[in-house]
């Protein structure tokens, strides 16, 4: 019986904690209406690259992102994300191209809404990572946890999810804030590794 009590006694406190942390997440109020600056570094063939993106909403169109690669090679790129592709996306593309993209199909940097809502409510979630993928990968939820990152100068703690699978016979790993508003990839490990450093918001 008391062996029960202890038990019964931490199950309490756990889950009071992660309330209390998603709590204090939520403080840093980030969202598609105003989003601002995301900062990514990329780790490809052991050299890092560092991408500055401006994010802002057209109501009209989607989500526009103009991005810039602060090294030397200079690249840079818009991406046009459009409403429908937003909500109902199955594609999510991690990469960046220079030049002008429209995505209709696709998301880049944020999960769909589809995506977030199956996650959220089946714990998976079929997503093609590629255009050129002739089969989606299976992309499986598992336990929250928090990442460390910079907003508006400040670090918080992003409540976070978790997804795993496998790509082409590679482990795929890709880390979310678990944030209906702006449910933006924190870290994806596939081909490349990427990290979001920062957020500034307007």
């Amino acid at each position: 019986m008391i062996k029960l009590g202890y038990l019964l006694a931490i199950s309490l406190v756990s889950f009071i904690a992660n309330v209390n942390l998603k709590k204090d997440v939520q403080a840093a109020k980030v969202s598609t209406e105003n989003a601002d600056v995301l900062v990514y570094e990329m780790n490809y063939l052991n050299t890092l690259y560092t991408y500055e993106m401006s994010i802002y909403k057209e109501d009209s169109i989607g989500l526009v992102v103009n991005w810039k690669m602060k090294n030397a090679a200079g690249k840079s790129g818009k991406i046009t994300i459009t409403n429908d592709a937003f909500q109902n996306a199955s594609l999510l593309q991690m990469g960046f191209q220079s030049g002008d993209k429209i995505l209709d199909k696709g998301v880049n940097v944020l999960l769909s809404k589809k995506m977030y809502g199956e996650f959220a409510t089946k714990s998976v979630s079929n997503v093609f990572l590629s255009p050129t993928d002739g089969n989606p990968v299976k992309l499986i939820k598992q336990e929250n946890s928090f990442t460390n990152c910079i907003v508006n100068g400040q670090q918080e703690k992003l409540f976070t999810s978790t997804v795993t699978g496998f790509r082409n016979g590679k482990a795929v790993k890709i880390l979310y804030w678990d944030n209906a508003d702006f449910p933006v990839v924190l870290s994806s490990e596939q081909d490349i590794t990427l990290k979001l450093v920062e957020i500034k918001t307007k």
